[in-house]
């Protein structure tokens, strides 16, 4: 999403900001955003040292 944002492409950041405009409801067309990520994208370290 930030790389396409960077080369002027804000679509991927405007659908996110729509889905969060309503995070309880139910929304069919934005079921990408209801799974959690990818193995390779998560993040399991913490910068704060714990």
């Amino acid at each position: 999403m930030i790389d396409k944002a960077v080369k002027g492409n804000f679509k991927p950041f405007e659908k996110l900001v729509k889905v969060l405009e309503q995070p309880f409801e139910e929304q069919e067309h934005y079921g990408i955003y209801q799974h959690p990520p990818k193995h390779k994208l998560q993040c399991y370290k913490t910068y704060c040292g714990t």
